[in-house]
């Protein structure tokens, strides 16, 4: 069959992207852990590269503090004046 040829022929092109975009949501990440320390007093450390796992305990954290502290999000569009 001919799909077996060419399965990875653009895998090289797709590597160079990906690879840009995580180092890209790793820095927003960074960048959001930082903010998350300094308005909640929250004390995460940032390792060199973060994983889902430790993102996955953040938001455990976040949404426990939520239930504790009774806050309600409300989602609805705003009105422009």
């Amino acid at each position: 069959m001919f799909i077996e040829d060419n399965a990875n022929k653009y895998t090289f092109v797709w590597k160079k992207s990906t690879d840009k975009s995580e180092v890209k949501l790793q820095e927003k990440l960074r960048m959001l852990i930082r903010t998350l320390n300094d308005e909640l007093n929250i004390n995460y450390t940032i390792q060199d590269k973060i994983t889902v796992q430790q993102v996955f305990e953040i938001l455990t954290t976040l949404n426990k503090m939520k239930i504790s502290e009774n806050i309600e999000f409300i989602h609805e569009r705003g009105k422009k004046n």
